[in-house]
């Protein structure tokens, strides 16, 4: 008896993730390329010194209300959306409306992205690929658990396909957006990930998002160095959430409409151009040059700190974007400057570390952070020490913020 019902539970939920793989992975993949023609048309608008970058204001205002028209119209759309996506597996939030919601990410997250606003495209495609999976299943006459199934196979396609990653894709979606799985559920899962894998693969070329010459391993000696900065990763993702909820509050007593709000995060992205121009976007730029080297620890700690700071005024704006390449960056900025304070031949395993103590930390997502990190990078032999980096940061996160009370 318990055969067939598991070989049932898995063929059904294998066809699910099929389904929702393919959908998702589709859809993830084309908001990934609009995107990255988003972000390349910013760099070229913003190249140009602060002379030009003055006469841009006003065009980039009414931008940053256009984004703000479009979330006032669709709130579901706002922000990420991992915590919408969350409630409604969990049956504890209204549902979205899936095409709405797909239209509207579209739209404001290419519009942000544009604008030079830094905002991660991870979170935006979970949200996306769930929708997609919402609407796999409606197209299937798919409802209740069904249906949540075949959402959260979407999700763990969405970030699977945006990040060339399906290890994490899946893990993500178990550890953080499906609470405790079905059998049935993980398979969905596990099968949506692989499948927008190939999806992403087939339309950006296989490997990985980083590469960084191969990176020798830190020797075990160093080790011991990998759970303090995974502390400080910890310690800044705290820091991190405690601003983010400030600027709530005060975004929420500004005497004006909240549709105004992403306005104030895109009229700044021209002052950050002119400072800062490594912290503007998504954070795959930022990425890539820290890992290129070069950077002198000032410059890295100003890098940090900017795009963290930046990060947190464009997400509270209720802008459409997500945290995972923002803090990927931010991450690779503070990993890279522990390597260079302290361990210079050894950089590069630190900069792949502290974007896993990164994620961790502020996604709450230790598994997520570590595979994900090897994944984008093509290093595998780093998960040791990218996994004391975000156990620390993890620790430190829950004792700092009383979770583990």
């Amino acid at each position: 008896m318990l055969l067939p019902l598991l070989s049932r539970l898995l063929t059904r939920g294998a066809f699910y993730g099929a389904a929702a793989g393919l959908a998702a992975g589709l859809a993830s993949v084309c908001y990934r390329a609009l995107l990255a023609g988003a972000e390349a048309a910013s760099i070229r608008a913003l190249a140009g010194g602060a002379a030009s970058l003055a006469l841009l204001l006003p065009v980039w205002a009414a931008g940053g209300l256009a984004i703000g028209w479009i979330m006032e119209r669709e709130p579901a759309a706002r922000r990420g959306g991992v915590a919408q996506v969350r409630r409604e597996l969990d049956a504890s939030g209204p549902g979205m409306s899936w095409l709405r919601v797909i239209v509207a990410k579209f739209a404001a997250g290419s519009l942000g992205i544009a604008l030079g606003m830094s905002l991660g495209r991870g979170g935006p495609s979970v949200q996306i690929g769930a929708a997609a999976g919402k609407g796999t299943a409606r197209a299937l006459g798919v409802a209740g658990d069904g249906e949540r199934s075949l959402m959260a196979a979407g999700a763990a396609a969405g970030l699977s396909a945006t990040f060339n990653a399906p290890i994490a894709g899946a893990v993500f979606a178990l550890e953080v957006a499906c609470g405790a799985p079905s059998v049935g559920v993980v398979a969905a899962v596990v099968v949506a990930s692989q499948i927008a894998g190939l999806v992403a693969a087939l339309a950006f070329g296989p490997g990985p998002l980083f590469s960084f010459g191969g990176a020798a391993v830190p020797p075990a000696a160093l080790l011991w160095h990998f759970p303090v900065m995974g502390a400080l990763c910890g310690v800044a993702s705290v820091l991190f959430e405690r601003s983010m909820r400030g600027l709530d509050l005060l975004y929420g007593r500004l005497p004006a409409p909240a549709r105004l709000r992403p306005a104030i995060p895109a009229m700044l992205a021209l002052a950050v151009a002119d400072l800062m121009p490594v912290a503007l976007a998504g954070g795959h730029g930022m990425v890539e040059s820290v890992g290129a080297g070069g950077y002198d620890p000032s410059t890295l700690l100003s890098a940090f700190a900017v795009k963290m700071a930046f990060t947190a005024v464009c997400i509270c704006s209720e802008a459409a974007g997500g945290l995972f390449y923002p803090m990927l960056a931010s991450g690779a900025a503070l990993g890279a400057l522990y390597g260079a304070l302290f361990c210079p031949e050894w950089q590069v395993g630190f900069l792949i570390a502290g974007m896993a103590g990164m994620i961790s930390g502020v996604m709450r997502a230790p598994a997520t952070g570590v595979i994900l990190a090897a994944e984008m990078t093509a290093a595998p032999a780093h998960m040791l020490p990218a996994a004391l980096a975000a156990i620390a940061s993890f620790a430190v996160v829950r004792g700092l913020s009383g979770e583990g009370e």
